[in-house]
């Protein structure tokens, strides 16, 4: 009988040993995974410096040209020749050149509405969900880019005569470094998601992001035609759904046009066609380039205290006033 409780607490002792070794085989499988990210971010971390270095030049001397163009205008009655297609080529170097690292300093706005109030473990399992569907969808986009740029080899601008595959070799260049990125932050999904003792969620999260990305097929499969408004509605709920796990905006428009496409096309070769050819051509708009001219002067205007010499002065004068703090913030 003495013999019984010794034997007890033995068997107690076995299972805790037993379960603070599993508990250190997890951590340190998570510490590998986070090891092959760092790894992974250190090799491509001084590319994305010097990308986003010229990034922000061209986005401080994209004004130049504009500015000269207008003082022709005024001056000798005709503008500069080619400097739409100057402006637009700039706007490929800002935005693709800057690409990768917005997405590692986590800068491509998201909505965290309900996102930070889950559980540390559930925020991880929808990372890497998240993270694999944009994944699968940038490097397909890389490699139709790449596709763009042997297709159009030896094809010049129409003003200036500048081959564009130049271009849309940067931008092929930028959305890969965006893939490896993303590749980097899924490690660090996973690996959190293994400290934490999470490791039987891997595949349910792996799952979960075959899901969303299979979700034309199981569409295509169903009785009649679906297409149309019911189409769109979907659309938009699953851009909705997809806003709410905190996927960055233009991921995950990027991933609904993607899917809405293959359920309205019946091969596969028009929306992988046009993973490469949108991103090239919605950014090259002249129009579009006033959206960094008001970010470089927002920044100017932040970093140089005008805007708060600005407030400071407009509320002097309608502080006292009636919504005087308001009218203070228009002004100012």
């Amino acid at each position: 009988m003495s013999s019984y409780p010794a034997a007890i607490a033995a068997d107690k002792s076995a299972l805790d040993y037993l379960k603070e070794t599993a508990g250190k085989t997890k951590t340190v499988k998570g510490r590998g995974v986070r090891a092959l990210a760092s790894f992974l971010t250190g090799l491509m971390e001084p590319l994305n410096r010097k990308f986003e270095t010229a990034s922000a030049v061209i986005a401080g001397i994209m004004s130049i040209p504009i500015f000269l163009d207008v003082l022709s205008r005024m001056i000798l009655g005709k503008s500069i020749p080619g400097i739409i297609e100057m402006e637009e080529f700039m706007m490929i170097l800002i935005v693709f050149l800057a690409l990768a690292a917005v997405q590692r300093d986590k800068g491509h706005v998201s909505i965290d509405l309900l996102f930070s109030r889950f559980p540390a473990r559930l925020r991880d399992i929808l990372d890497i969900s998240n993270y694999s569907v944009c994944l699968v969808v940038f490097s397909l986009m890389s490699w139709q880019t790449i596709v763009q740029v042997i297709q159009k080899t030896g094809e010049t601008s129409f003003s200036l005569g500048i081959p564009i595959s130049i271009f849309l070799g940067v931008a092929a260049l930028g959305t890969l470094l965006l893939t490896l990125v993303l590749l980097g932050d899924l490690l660090e999904s996973v690996a959190g998601l293994m400290e934490r003792g999470g490791a039987g969620w891997l595949i349910p999260a792996l799952l979960l992001g075959v899901f969303i990305l299979g979700l034309p097929f199981f569409v295509k499969m169903l009785p009649g035609r679906f297409n149309g408004l019911p189409l769109g509605l979907a659309g938009m709920g699953l851009l909705f759904i997809l806003l709410l796990l905190r996927m960055p905006i233009g991921f995950a428009m990027t991933v609904t046009g993607f899917l809405g496409m293959l359920v309205v096309s019946k091969h596969m070769i028009a929306p992988l066609s046009m993973l490469g050819i949108a991103p090239y051509h919605a950014t090259a708009s002249f129009i579009l380039a006033v959206v960094p001219l008001f970010v470089l002067m927002g920044e100017l205007a932040f970093h140089s205290g005008i805007s708060r010499d600005l407030f400071d002065s407009a509320y002097k004068w309608f502080g006292r006033l009636p919504g005087g703090l308001a009218m203070a913030a228009v002004a100012g």
